[in-house]
């Protein structure tokens, strides 16, 4: 029975709160991609405010910093537990292994490659995130139903071979592949066709299948997100596009002798065309583009006899497409041949073109749904792309979704493209929602994404009557909805916190159900019972919204990751001192995951500090949870002042450290100020390392176990 409940648990709003994207973590494991072709720094140029992070990326597809990323992604999939494959175009898949594996995998993915002097989100976002995605399952120990991936689609950008998007259309069987293979790249003394570039790699290539469903997260090529002031654009479909090249031929003539009359002007000419293409694109509610104008041979005082230009058009529906270019045509024909610039001739050169691609509604009800469900509330909307993407070619072969996250200024392809880290976590947590709660319809509809969780949570700690589970009930969702809004709204609210000056409303009901002390305080014969008001004045209100934010959601969340170690530990300390035993686990958990990616930080040794100042003696909680992580990183952390000077004012922590320090050792043993007993090989007065006295290898430095846990006797012991 419990299995069967388990089986049918699915990601609701709030059913695994838990799975939260690192900010931090996240932003790390970009730019750690990003070392590879990095560019054109366009921050501060001194050496003391330079930030590695600010630079732009030239990583043009199968290049020789395209291959050290490819590498980069195969070797860190691989870690996760993913198995990695490759196809006859060298996209790269990356599959992590499900309950069922004879279903078709869930992917998300972009492109790692970039354009020449590009930036460092465009197409990386999307490729990094899955691979985070993945990290955090693991680490929150989730199995889905059936496997899921990432995927990294060859020649995203078209800067090297001249068709965009060139493989994920070959995958998606829109695109053949000797098409693809003959591609030559462009701007080369000695271009290389494609299949040279995909073969010269030596990979073992192998047919990859469909997918059940596929999601791209991508930065937004323009503003209409920063604008609004949104957070998340859910992508309905790509515009229809075509592009053109046009040339007007006129007559080259002296600026002084020739009346305009007479004149054959194509510049002239070619600006009253542009003009009327973004008219008759307005008109439409479409777009017009012209990005490239050069005009032959014109001097200060003579005119041009030719004009070349480039015309992008596009818009929601291929038969009004047809109807704007056809528009374009008469206008155009008019003013070259009836104007004031009579005689001028227009050549037409189509030279790409996609259909219009409306993503599948089931992939889009999913985004949706989880952005409307988790606290993003009104801050996104549906969005209609206008930039070629990898995801319109996948919609041919499997349903697909695509989510936007904000550009600043609007700014893409450039080296100051920049999503901040709170956008780009927050697009990544909502792709993870979206791939794991709702089955995609259409095409292997069939494919059903369910989650197993593999811990049961209880949701609350204090009255036994509540002790349900988190897969206990059909109806828990809503149950957790209904507390949420209630939380929010503050309806039915029946006392308060205060705290330093900031008032909470609260339901008895709720709080009481978590903890014994507010359960006793606000239901006997007590002053806060009467009063139905609790001062705490010994912790920042802060704290006090987080531990309410998780009674009522069974979740809460650092207000910056800079600083997550201290807070989750003050929040320990709050829920150990009000006895709230599930926000202690939740807060141990969070601290755990906080002290192992913030190990190398600043912070580290004075959230050490914190711990062991702030906890008693027998809570091992977090303390154990320092111990081992310094246990695993000590030869580094050995070698920093700040955390020479913890060992140094913190005894009890250095003490804890000691034994398994000097584990497997034998000797004589010591007993430590707190009485846990440590051991050292020859007594104290002897190094472990070297086996001489104490004084002759004062001032030495040793990097191995047992000699750092002689040097941190030494320290705090005499």
């Amino acid at each position: 029975m419990e299995e069967a409940q388990e089986k049918n648990m699915t990601m609701g709003s709030l059913s695994i709160p838990s799975l939260r994207i690192s900010t931090t973590r996240l932003a790390r494991l970009l730019h750690e991609s990003c070392q590879f072709g990095a560019t054109r720094q366009w921050g501060s140029t001194s050496p003391k405010l330079r930030d590695p992070t600010e630079t732009g990326m030239t990583r043009l597809s199968l290049s020789d910093s395209d291959q050290l990323v490819r590498d980069w992604f195969m070797g860190y999939a691989t870690s996760l537990g993913c198995k990695t494959s490759i196809d006859q175009m060298g996209n790269l898949f990356a599959i992590r292994p499900g309950k069922n594996n004879d279903l078709l995998p869930v992917m998300m993915g972009s492109h790692l490659d970039t354009i020449t002097n590009g930036g460092r989100y465009d197409g990386i976002l999307g490729v990094v995130s899955g691979l985070e995605i993945i990290k955090t399952l693991n680490d929150n120990h989730v199995e889905a139903e059936g496997p899921i991936g990432v995927v990294n689609w060859t020649g995203g950008d078209a800067a090297r071979f001249p068709k965009m998007s060139v493989a994920s259309g070959v995958w998606a069987e829109f695109i053949p592949l000797q098409t693809a293979w003959g591609l030559r790249e462009a701007h080369a003394a000695n271009p290389q066709s494609m299949k040279q570039e995909i073969h010269r790699w030596r990979a073992i290539i192998v047919q990859v299948e469909s997918f059940a469903a596929y999601f791209e997260l991508h930065i937004e090529r323009g503003s209409i997100l920063e604008e609004k002031g949104l957070k998340i654009g859910v992508i309905q479909g790509i515009k229809a596009h075509k592009w053109f090249t046009i040339t007007v031929r006129g007559r080259s003539c002296h600026a002084g002798t020739t009346p305009f009359h007479i004149r054959k002007d194509p510049v002239l000419c070619t600006t009253k065309l542009v003009v009327a293409s973004e008219a008759i694109a307005k008109r439409f509610n479409g777009l017009a583009t012209t990005g490239q104008f050069a005009a032959y041979r014109g001097t200060v005082n003579s005119m041009a006899h030719t004009v070349y230009f480039t015309l992008d058009v596009c818009h929601a529906q291929d038969d009004i497409l047809t109807k704007m270019v056809q528009e374009c045509e008469t206008q155009f024909l008019r003013i070259a041949q009836h104007d004031s610039e009579k005689g001028c001739q227009v050549e037409w050169e189509f030279w790409a073109g996609t259909q219009a691609v409306n993503f599948d509604k089931g992939c889009i009800a999913s985004i949706e749904e989880a952005a409307a469900d988790n606290k993003v509330g009104t801050l996104w909307r549906p969005i209609v792309g206008g930039a070629g993407h990898d995801s319109p070619y996948t919609s041919h072969r499997c349903p697909t979704g695509m989510i936007y996250t904000p550009a600043r200024a609007g700014i893409s392809l450039d080296p100051r493209e920049y999503c901040s880290p709170e956008d780009c976590a927050l697009g990544a947590n909502y792709s993870t929602l979206s791939f794991l709660s709702i089955s995609p319809t259409g095409r292997n509809s069939e494919r059903v994404i369910r989650l197993r969780k593999r811990r049961n949570q209880t949701l609350f700690a204090n009255q036994p009557r509540l002790n349900f589970t988190m897969n206990s009930s059909q109806g828990l969702d809503d149950f957790l909805l209904s507390l949420e809004r209630h939380y929010i709204s503050g309806e039915f609210a029946d006392a308060v916190i205060n705290c330093k000056g900031q008032v909470f409303n609260i339901h008895r009901v709720v709080l009481s159900a978590h903890s014994n002390y507010f359960a006793k305080a606000l239901g006997g014969n007590w002053k806060e019972s009467i009063e139905r008001k609790i001062e705490i004045q010994n912790f920042d209100p802060i704290i006090v919204q987080a531990m309410l934010c998780f009674v009522y959601t069974f979740d809460y969340n650092a207000p910056s990751d800079d600083k997550s170690m201290l807070f989750h530990a003050e929040v320990y300390k709050f829920a150990d001192i009000y006895d709230i035993p599930a926000l202690k686990d939740c807060s141990k958990k969070k601290f755990a995951s906080a002290i192992t990616d913030g190990w190398n930080t600043d912070d580290f040794p004075y959230a050490i500090s914190e711990v062991y100042k702030n906890t008693p003696l027998e809570d091992r909680g977090l303390r154990d949870l320092a111990v081992a992580v310094a246990r695993k990183h000590i030869n580094t952390l050995i070698g920093r002042d700040d955390f020479s000077k913890l060992l140094r004012k913190t005894a009890d922590f250095s003490a804890d450290l000691i034994p398994f320090l000097c584990g497997g050792t034998s000797g004589h043993g010591i007993q430590m100020a707190h009485g846990h007993p440590h051991a050292h090989p020859q007594g104290r007065d002897v190094c472990p390392n070297c086996l001489l006295p104490k004084r002759t290898v004062s001032g030495a430095v040793h990097f191995d176990t047992a000699a750092i846990a002689w040097s941190i006797t030494i320290d705090i012991y005499g």
